[in-house]
Formats: structure tokens, C-alpha cells, sequence
């Protein structure tokens, strides 16, 4: 089993949408029925995810790590659901108070390093998609690190793999050649 995380605009999703393409949604899919579990990992609030989890997600790290949770199902009126209250991560000691919407400055690679925990997973069973300079710490927590060809420059030269952008079935592309699916 490997845990993937997926940064959100351009990387799942073109820059500024909430809807990723078609092939995006395939790949995670396929993973998923493999075995392999998914995460979100984005600077964004929690409240904000809530458009995407309809496909399919093992959890998240929101407000750039300031918030993690694994074992969603989905969402409801109430909010964000657990399948497995005890599944669910508490949000890391330090300033700020995510629930108030002051985030903590603690990063993606400390949310990552925390599912890893949670799971019982290696680093080297980890892969990373991003394509901004934001995406740098996430990168170096994982053992994979792969930048949307879209991506900065900066992430590029970083990541072990640089593949097509998100519009361009990017993720599937980078799925298949990792064997994910």
C-alpha cells in the first residue's frame, strides 16, 4: 500500500477550478481499488475541501498542515465524517487554533509524517503531487515526489518525476508510470 498525496489547484484540479477532469478521477479510483490510500494535502481550510471529497478520499491535511484527518467517508450537514472516530487526527499542538481559522504554522510534511504514523507507513511508500513553490516541504517529506508539468520550475528540478499537466491527463499519466493503478 502506498498513501498519495495530491496538492489541489493544478495539480487535481486546473488552477481555480473545483472540478478535476475526468481521467483525474479514474486514476484515483483505480489507485484506490489497489489498495493505495489518498489524501489531500492544500493550504486550504476544511470547509473548502468539502467539493472534492465526493471522489473518494482517505482523508486530508488542510490549512497547509495545520489541520489532518484520516478516515473521512464523506460529508454530511454536520460536516466532515469519520468512518472511525479514533481514525480521526487532532489537529497539532503549536499557535494558532485551525478550528477558529487561525492556522497553525506547522506544514504539509508534518501533516504527511503524521498519516504515515497513523498507517504505519514508510516514507519510501509515500508520493507527493504538487506544482507550486508551497509544495517543496510536501515533496521533501515523501519518497516520491512528482511535479505537474505545469509546475515551478523550482518543484520540477526538485521532484523524482515531472509529468503532464492536470488538463493534459497529467495524473493518470503519472499513475500509470508509477503503477498505481
Amino acid at each position: 500500500m502506498k498513501l498519495i498525496f495530491l496538492d489541489i489547484d493544478g495539480t487535481l484540479t486546473p488552477p481555480g477550478e473545483d472540478t478535476p477532469p475526468e481521467s483525474a478521477v479514474k486514476a484515483i479510483r483505480r489507485a484506490r481499488n489497489k489498495g493505495h490510500k489518498i489524501f489531500l494535502c492544500t493550504g486550504r481550510n476544511p470547509d473548502m475541501l468539502k467539493p472534492l471529497l465526493q471522489y473518494g478520499f482517505d482523508g486530508f491535511i488542510s490549512y497547509a498542515g495545520g489541520h489532518t484527518a484520516a478516515g473521512i467517508r464523506s460529508e454530511s450537514e454536520k460536516g466532515l465524517q469519520s468512518e472511525d472516530p479514533a481514525l480521526m487526527i487532532q489537529e497539532l499542538k503549536g499557535q494558532g487554533d485551525a478550528a477558529n481559522g487561525r492556522p497553525f504554522s506547522s506544514g504539509k510534511g508534518k501533516g504527511i509524517e503524521l498519516i504515515c504514523q497513523k498507517f504505519g507507513v514508510a516514507r519510501e511508500d509515500t508520493i507527493a503531487f504538487g506544482d507550486s513553490v508551497n509544495d517543496v516541504e510536501m515533496m521533501r517529506a515523501v519518497g516520491t515526489g512528482v511535479c505537474m508539468g505545469n509546475g515551478a520550475k523550482a518543484l520540477q528540478d526538485l521532484a523524482d518525476v515531472v509529468c503532464p499537466p492536470v488538463n493534459e491527463n497529467g495524473l493518470m499519466w503519472a499513475f500509470a508510470k508509477l503503477h498505481l493503478m
